[in-house]
């Protein structure tokens, strides 16, 4: 279990509505989520936390990993800084902001408030736009789209933009199998934002009135 306080914090994150979609929709998770979320925790912490990292050890806070594993995610983030996009992020990105507040969300016609948390892989304040880091499967930029879809990706963007407030965002995809780096653009109110938007208020409105006490 990770030390970092972030997860300790009581406000509703990204991360507990999809523990909530499982238990809604149990069907839809074939495959070991914990062994994804594994490696891409080692992966984010290559790139936006070195601090946790410790390479002699091969371990991010207490946890081992393989020598395999550990090498590729070295690859994927020299992958990730040799895109020129990425590597302009970085020189103007905060790694790992934290981001706390109530978002509106609006389920057949009614309307609510929830207060959230996230934590961003990458926040450009000088921009105002954020990105999030992810890896995959996927050899191909149509590959990666449909990974996106698939894993519900959008709706935790729309969250993180509400957030901050911002308009536009972008989901970055290394892909673990052939190193390449694919990118997402999403703003505000197109058509990954209006998916995106409709999975996070079912959710929120499901986790509003199940955990929530009905406050508003």
């Amino acid at each position: 279990m990770s030390s970092d306080p972030y997860y300790l914090l009581s406000e509703c994150s990204n991360s507990d509505l999809s523990e909530l979609n499982k238990l809604l929709r149990p069907e839809t998770y074939e495959f070991d989520y914990q062994d994804a979320l594994r490696f891409g925790t080692l992966v984010d912490a290559l790139i936006t936390e070195m601090h946790k990292v410790n390479v002699y050890k091969r371990t991010v806070e207490d946890v081992i990993y393989l020598q395999s594993d550990f090498k590729l995610a070295q690859e994927m983030k020299l992958a990730f800084y040799r895109d020129p996009v990425c590597a302009a992020f970085m020189k103007l990105a905060d790694c790992q902001k934290i981001s706390i507040g109530m978002v509106k969300h609006s389920w057949q016609q009614f309307e609510f408030e929830l207060r959230m948390r996230c934590k961003w892989d990458l926040f450009m304040p000088a921009m105002h736009q954020g990105a999030d880091i992810k890896t995959t499967t996927a050899t191909t930029q149509k590959a990666f789209e449909e990974a996106c879809e698939h894993f519900n990706y959008w709706r935790s963007r729309v969250v993180y933009m509400k957030l901050e407030n911002t308009n536009k965002d972008m989901l970055i995809g290394i892909s673990k199998v052939n190193l390449k780096v694919f990118k997402i653009p999403i703003i505000r109110g197109d058509k990954y934002w209006q998916k995106g938007e409709e999975q996070a208020n079912e959710l929120a409105f499901n986790y509003w009135h199940l955990f929530n006490d009905f406050n508003i």
